[in-house]
């Protein structure tokens, strides 16, 4: 494996990018683990409930990623790179191209509320259509304009799905971040559009939570408690030591404590956290207020669970990634998740 012309690597709690795809399994077997991030990869202490959680549905199938969209899910197929379109409880309804080249396993993107699947290489329409974008997307959205919004570097972007124009709308500042390509890392967004029509952004490093609408400047709901030097990871980004992988310099890494979230139609927020809790590795998921304050949390009692809450019935989670028996388990698999207080 040849490193990087800059040396950097992102760990989204268990996903390695930067070096290849690697994974949790793949990566401990190339000598890379979890544990060699410390205690940044470990989340804060809360008063965390159990959850009980039951298996709805399962798939033979292996999933790299999974999104949620209206009427069940899309998922990329680990084996094979294609889109697979799947119903609510995961039945395999149809299979997509594979369309995106390269190496390693680029992120869904879905057009929620336009028609069209839409993939990260280029960003795509599933038809072959596409403009070559402003930055390298990490995350994006349709939303009800006929537009894509994506974010990149920390900005955020709308792509015209009618004239192909793309302009940024918000930038780092904005957001009271600056970045240092030096000693940094952009931050990575994760995009979702609440009932009431604003768009909301988590930066899945520093672990905050911002509402954005129309001419008005962001405002952060939610900054959730995280190690403390994930909140700087884009202007001072940690360094790990790769050169029993034949790294010449420390490579600098950042990890996602967000796996995804949800805006509830009161205006809560439900987040699913990517970082260690306890010896097991089990995810932290969260609920607050419409005012950003802690109202609960639970434990999510599946080891290194990598996956998507449904955003019409948030008790259901698809899980593409966990560990069973001590091996990584990619087959898809759909849960339901109860307790008190836990949200319907």
């Amino acid at each position: 494996m040849r490193p990087p012309l800059t040396p950097s690597l992102s760990l989204n709690a268990i996903a390695l990018v930067g070096i290849g795809a690697l994974v949790a399994g793949d990566a401990q077997s190339q000598g890379i683990g979890p544990e060699a991030f410390g205690e940044l990869n470990v989340a804060c202490a809360l008063d965390r409930k159990p959850l009980n959680a039951s298996v709805v549905a399962q798939s033979s199938l292996a999933g790299a990623h999974a999104e949620w969209t209206e009427g069940g899910w899309v998922a990329l197929d680990d084996d094979t790179g294609e889109i697979l379109l799947l119903d609510e409880a995961i039945a395999l309804t149809s299979r997509r191209p594979k369309t995106w080249s390269g190496f390693g396993t680029p992120p869904l993107i879905v057009g929620g509320r336009t028609s069209g699947f839409i993939d990260q290489e280029g960003l795509k329409l599933m038809d072959g259509r596409g403009p070559h974008p402003i930055g390298e997307p990490d995350h994006a959205l349709a939303d009800q304009q006929n537009r894509v919004l994506y974010t990149s570097a920390g900005s955020v972007f709308a792509l015209d799905l009618s004239s192909w124009e793309t302009r940024r709308l918000l930038t780092p500042g904005d957001f009271g971040m600056s970045t240092d390509e030096v000693s940094g890392l952009p931050p990575e967004g994760l995009l979702r559009i609440g009932d009431d029509g604003a768009l909301y952004i988590a930066w899945r490093a520093q672990s905050s939570i911002w509402r954005v609408v129309p001419g008005a400047q962001p405002r952060m709901l939610v900054q959730r408690c995280v190690p403390e030097q994930l909140l700087q990871t884009h202007t001072e980004a940690p360094r790990i030591d790769l050169s029993h992988l034949g790294y010449t310099d420390e490579v600098k890494m950042s990890i996602s404590s967000v796996s995804d979230f949800v805006v509830l139609n009161t205006g809560e927020l439900l987040v699913l956290g990517e970082l260690r809790v306890g010896p097991e590795a089990h995810r932290s998921i969260e609920l607050y207020g419409a005012d950003g304050a802690l109202k609960s949390a639970w434990e999510l009692p599946v080891p290194m669970a990598v996956g998507r809450l449904d955003r019409s019935k948030p008790h259901r989670i698809l899980l593409w990634r966990r560990w069973t028996d001590g091996e990584s388990d990619r087959r898809l698999v759909l849960m339901e998740l109860s307790a008190e207080g836990y949200p319907r």
